[in-house]
């Protein structure tokens, strides 16, 4: 790429004036420069001309810029304006963001060589707190390192807590990057952080960003990367295929619960990470308040070399040739964008470069200013020497080049889209995969409710994964709607028959009824019946005894005996009788009944009716010899007919006869019959 100098002291889209550059990267180059409209320095980003020119990068990358501006958190790097700024270079896509003017993590890592506990948990905290608005909505970072941590100043030595704020930067940029050709294989990123999803090809999530905390969590307090290589296929190698090792295997001290999470947030499986950064968060919360205080100011005892503190070179307007800042810039001197002036050892490569772009010249600001002098000295024979340092790196360079070329189309960096198979039958959906080149097929059965019998439900990886043609692939079959055998209920507690039916995987419903044969809280009744064959999770109505049905004793006194009878017996009670004289009760009517009226009985129980046989019977008063007249007042008086038959025409009006006769007992309102003569 061309010098950018040029650009000192020329204005973009007529507000930012560029006033020296910060730093200058793979991607892009940084530069302080003035809003001119509303007084204030900015940062911009200016994209290098070779990514400018492939439309799609351009494209996504403004999509991802306005993505990123739409976040507000204190911890995120604001996106202030974003456009395409019109160079004699060609149209180059830009970015303005807030200018932080503390150093980025990496430099202040190099500078202290680890961090404490406490410092760590503080910074990762702060990182989460970020990744946690961003994942909300719906952003994922994809190239989080310590390059991209922007500090509020430098951090205190020994602190037990990061009194500075740590701000994430490059939302979008990163994102923007896997906008480049398909038709490149290039895997962008910095490999010694990026999760295995992404060095295998398969889509990343917000999961992807928490491993990259986790490897950076490691690095900060270990001092360094947890996967030594100088190269970027030993780093995904390593990310691929080792469990990162245990930072309390170094030292005794270190708490059990941060070997714990640094494993958590870089397992290789995504789905064992937290699922995003808000989860994740509140696991390091968690995870902190187990750790005893004294701990948190502790560190792995890492004195860096004094190189990791050389000065870092800005280009001012003022000058042609850089200049350098004396040791550390203080806060509010220099600002911390300077994510590719001090990478890690192969940390930072293109494993599979496009056409037409090359790698990025990478070189720490200390070892520019320093041999600047020098390249200004010996320009003159660098073309004689030129080819034969060249000739090594070119070599090397067709290694790569063919290594990473067998690595993704032949080896283990292969991949291929999985075929969508679903709704076609099982041999066509076999024959499909075979044909696609996936050589690792099983055929796995699973009953579905919605998809035909022998057709295909889909797979595992879905359709549209993309996995090597040797891992295996199931394809999964519908053995059609599932029907299970109804369990056996009668007899059992409720709650008995909903566990078994739950364990049967039935509905249960329930419903409760009379019973006069089974106790109180068991089952009698089922439908569909034990044994039959039903559609698995439908519903299975039993009935529960409520015991035996409660009976009032209705009142039938003063019935007719047989009325009577039909009201009990209509009740399902038994009667049974008994008879006695009434003064005040006609006979044949219903004295009494015990149990008396409202009594609460059961079915077949027996009611004992008290039916009148009529007025008690009292002795005949005896007339014979008295005359008729007199006699029939005597009969009458004490309750009786009197019924007269005359012989001879009754001459004598003398009774003769009567029947029944004196003495006997007869119940009031009965006959007596006089004979007279």
């Amino acid at each position: 790429m061309k010098n950018s100098d040029y650009l000192i002291g020329t204005v973009i889209d007529a507000r930012y004036r560029i006033d020296a550059l910060i730093a200058r990267g793979g991607m892009a180059s940084v530069y302080r420069a003035d809003d001119l409209r509303l007084e204030r320095p900015v940062a911009l980003k200016l994209i290098h001309p070779h990514l400018a020119e492939q439309d799609n990068f351009t494209a996504r990358f403004i999509r991802e810029a306005r993505a990123a501006a739409s976040l507000n958190d204190p911890h995120i790097v604001a996106v202030h304006d974003q456009g395409v700024a019109h160079t004699p270079e060609g149209e180059r896509a830009y970015l303005v963001m807030e200018l932080v003017n503390g150093p980025n993590l990496r430099s202040e890592l190099n500078r202290l060589g680890s961090l404490t506990l406490g410092q760590t948990l503080s910074l990762i905290e702060q990182i989460l707190h970020a990744l946690a608005a961003a994942h909300k909505a719906g952003i994922v970072h994809r190239d989080v390192k310590p390059e991209n941590i922007l500090l509020s100043a430098p951090l205190r030595p020994g602190s037990v807590h990061a009194q500075e704020t740590a701000k994430v930067a490059d939302f979008g940029l990163a994102h923007a990057a896997g906008s480049l050709s398909a038709g490149t294989s290039a895997v962008l990123g910095t490999v010694a952080y990026l999760a295995p999803e992404i060095l295998s090809g398969r889509r990343a999530d917000a999961a992807a960003d928490i491993y990259s905390v986790g490897i950076m969590a490691y690095e900060l307090l270990a001092g360094e990367l947890p996967y030594p290589g100088t190269s970027a296929f030993s780093l995904a190698y390593a990310h691929l295929n080792r469990q990162i090792p245990r930072i309390g295997e170094k030292l005794e001290w270190i708490p059990e619960e941060i070997d714990s999470l640094i494993s958590l947030f870089t397992a290789k499986n995504t789905a064992e990470r937290p699922a995003n950064a808000q989860e994740a968060l509140k696991i390091l919360r968690h995870a902190e308040s187990m750790i005893s205080p004294e701990l948190l100011l502790r560190r792995l005892p890492i004195f860096p070399p004094k190189a990791n503190t050389l000065p870092t070179q800005v280009q001012p307007s003022s000058a042609e040739a850089p200049t350098e800042t004396k040791n550390t810039p203080a806060a509010g001197e220099q600002p911390a964008y300077t994510a590719d002036l001090h990478p890690q050892p192969a940390v930072t490569e293109i494993l599979a470069t496009a056409p037409g772009t090359s790698l990025p010249e990478r070189h720490s600001a200390a070892r520019m200013a320093q041999t600047a002098e020098k390249q200004k000295k010996k320009r003159k024979h660098r073309s004689r020497r030129l080819p034969i340092f060249l000739l090594p790196l070119l070599i090397l360079a067709a290694l790569c080049a063919s290594g990473g070329y067998w690595w993704f189309e032949y080896g283990p960096g292969m991949r291929l889209q999985v075929t969508d198979v679903a709704g076609k039958t099982s041999a066509a959906a076999a024959a499909q995969l075979k044909k696609a080149g996936f050589t690792a097929v099983e055929t796995q059965y699973a009953f579905s409710d919605t998809v035909a019998k022998d057709t295909a439900i889909g797979t595992d990886p879905k359709a549209g994964s993309k996995i090597h043609p040797s891992a295996k692939l199931r394809l999964l079959i519908s053995r059609g709607v599932e029907y299970l055998q109804v369990p056996d209920l009668v007899n059992l507690n409720a709650d008995e028959a909903q566990k078994l039916l739950g364990k049967s995987r039935f509905r249960a419903r329930q419903r409760e009824d009379w019973s006069e044969t089974a106790e109180k809280g068991k089952v009698i009744s089922q439908q569909p019946a034990a044994g039959t064959s039903a559609v698995h999770d439908s519903e299975v109505l039993f009935t529960v005894s409520k015991g035996r049905k409660p009976i009032l004793v209705p009142d039938v006194t003063g019935m007719a005996e047989t009325e009577a009878r039909a009201a009990l017996e209509a009740q399902s009670l038994r009667v049974s009788e008994t008879e006695t004289y009434s003064d005040t009760v006609e006979k044949g009517r219903i004295i009494s009944l015990s149990p008396g009226a409202g009594t609460t009985l059961h079915a077949n129980d027996t009611v004992t009716l008290t039916v009148s046989k009529g007025k008690t019977p009292v002795p005949v008063p005896n007339v014979v010899g008295r005359q008729l007249g007199e006699a029939v007042k005597i009969l009458k008086d004490a309750g009786f007919n009197v019924d007269v038959q005359k012989i001879l025409g009754g001459l004598f009006k003398t009774v003769r006869l009567q029947n029944p006769a004196g003495g006997e007992k007869l119940q009031p309102g009965s006959t007596v019959s006089l004979t007279v003569v």
